[in-house]
């Protein structure tokens, strides 16, 4: 077995008023501030190896799996980017093969905020979810799960299911750059940390046109729920694949059918059809399907 830990985390939250880590970087993060993924990612691959490296070495081939998406990438995405490069790095020096990467898929995109749930309210709204991953990839090697906080272990639970479901017997490690380790803290300061930061359109200013910006699942829920106008003055700013962008991760999830975010998918595909943009091919020669009717 690889791991004395099967769960390893780079900071521990013991208390809701000192939180070890920056709240602000971790707000923005969350919202697709790429130097903070790659600041976290690498700070929790250093930790990782530094606790972890005689073992790791010990491993034939170590594949690494970011948390499950469908579509559009969680923000922790990005974070294990950054750690596997360190991790790379560590098993290149020691001449040990490069890391693998594998996708977990999951069937149910979330409307409802996760991060304001209680844990039995996690464990319920997870619970009718699936995940998938190709278990004759990963025959015989060495998994790393990796996510950005564990509240509850609802995630980690579901992960396991799937394992099992799956016969997977594989050693693996679930790793994660914050733990909630003091259980008498109510789960929903994963919310106070989401927003901590990012509050309104506004608070995105500082980091989603600056060419560092990546978009994931939080962010794009954000933009599509805002305040058109709001999201019309922001949008000023930033170019037109930016937009495009925009739009084509807004289908990938399927939220462009949401009645939450239509209003403003079709929006998007307004200011892209008065930029003489062709989105749809030569449906924009003919006019550009335009939100349905309310009454």
């Amino acid at each position: 077995m690889f791991c004395m830990k099967q769960v390893y985390a780079l900071h521990q939250i013991h208390s809701a008023t000192e939180i070890p880590f920056s709240e602000a970087a971790y707000s923005r993060f969350k919202f697709g501030d790429g130097q903070a993924a790659e600041d976290f990612g690498k700070a929790l691959g250093t930790g990782f190896v530094q606790t972890m490296g005689d073992e790791l070495l010990q491993q034939k081939q170590v594949v690494v799996l970011a948390s499950p998406f469908s579509g559009i990438p969680t923000a922790s995405y990005y974070m294990k980017q950054a750690f596997v490069k360190i991790l790379n790095r560590f098993l290149a020096w020691h001449e040990k093969p490069a890391v693998e990467e594998c996708k977990i898929y999951r069937s149910t995109t979330y409307r409802i905020d996760y991060g304001n749930l209680t844990a039995e309210e996690r464990l319920q709204l997870i619970g009718n979810d699936s995940f998938y991953t190709d278990q004759h990839f990963l025959k015989d090697k060495f998994l790393i799960f990796i996510d950005d906080i564990r509240i509850t272990g609802s995630h980690q639970k579901v992960i396991e299911r799937m394992m099992q479901q799956l016969g997977m017997e594989n050693a693996h490690c679930f790793v994660y750059f914050a733990e909630l380790a003091n259980k008498t803290i109510h789960p929903n300061i994963e919310n106070y940390l989401n927003y901590f930061e990012v509050k309104s359109l506004d608070d995105l200013r500082s980091f989603i046109f600056n060419g560092y910006f990546s978009f994931n699942t939080r962010v794009v829920k954000f933009l599509l729920a805002a305040d058109t106008k709001a999201l019309g003055i922001l949008l000023q700013e930033g170019s037109t694949t930016f937009i495009e962008q925009l739009a084509d991760w807004s289908i990938s999830n399927g939220y462009h059918t949401m009645e939450e975010y239509q209003h403003n998918y079709y929006y998007l595909l307004s200011i892209l059809q008065s930029n003489k943009i062709d989105y749809h091919g030569n449906q924009f020669t003919k006019g550009a399907k335009r939100e349905p009717e309310r009454t």
